[in-house]
């Protein structure tokens, strides 16, 4: 991935190092939604710029869900 290191969005970005390349997703490192975030949340992160309180979550994870 060594040219992606100038891939950049107004949503996403990816930073290199000489180790390794990370995708930051609206200031949020990838991996870290991966691990710590629902689909709804991370949905709701991408399309809203901010991750969402519990009921927002929850309300989207169920129209995702319908």
């Amino acid at each position: 991935m060594s040219d992606m290191h100038h891939y950049v969005t107004a949503i996403s970005k990816i930073v290199s190092d000489e180790h390794d390349d990370e995708v930051i997703l609206r200031g949020h490192r990838l991996s870290d939604l991966i691990q710590n975030a629902s689909f709804a949340e991370a949905v709701f992160l991408l399309l809203a710029g901010r991750m969402p309180n519990r009921g927002q979550a929850r309300t989207l994870d169920a129209l995702l869900t319908a």
